[in-house]
């Protein structure tokens, strides 16, 4: 050892582990996470680039049938089966894939009529504000308990939704 180190060969070598462990747990999830990104990019891009060639309708229906075409592909990376997915889960589910596909149409409709996509995506990026509200109003009415975590929790929450609406705001004055 020399003598200007003050760590042993152990806390190297730990330190060292811990290094390691960081770039095998951290790495996989931004690769992954940034891939996510790219797609969602992509797919406004190719939106913008298509939509008019196409005609909205069948834009959508094609972009929708290979969403769900590639869906089915994930089916074998669930936890369980989806026969052991409970028959009152069903209605939930079925109701929110019904909600989240109006709001992705609602999101193609808009690309595809202003050719807006860094607008249109920081606009439905306003729904943090209105979900920080509604959990805070109105969740307990389906036993959501983030409210519980306190008013300073939530306030922090509601400034950073309030952040996006000035990012909002900045994006649309031109």
């Amino acid at each position: 050892m020399n003598a200007t180190s003050t760590t042993t060969p152990a806390v190297q070598k730990s330190k060292h582990d811990e290094s390691r462990l960081a770039q095998v747990l951290v790495a996989p999830i931004v690769s992954e996470k940034a891939t996510f990104a790219a797609a969602f990019a992509l797919t406004d891009v190719l939106q913008q680039r298509w939509v008019q060639q196409w005609g909205f309708g069948p834009f959508v229906a094609t972009m929708f049938s290979s969403i769900a075409l590639f869906s089915l592909g994930l089916i074998p990376f669930f936890r369980a089966p989806l026969r052991e997915l409970a028959a009152s889960s069903w209605r939930w589910a079925l109701g929110g894939g019904a909600t989240l596909s109006l709001q992705a149409t609602g999101m193609a409709y808009s690309i595809a009529t202003f050719h807006e996509v860094t607008t249109t995506n920081v606009l439905y990026n306003t729904r943090g504000i209105w979900s920080v509200v509604l959990v805070w109003v109105v969740g307990h009415w389906f036993e959501n308990a983030e409210r519980d975590q306190g008013t300073r929790v939530m306030i922090r929450r509601l400034s950073a939704a309030l952040l996006l609406l000035l990012a909002v705001l900045l994006s649309i004055r031109k």
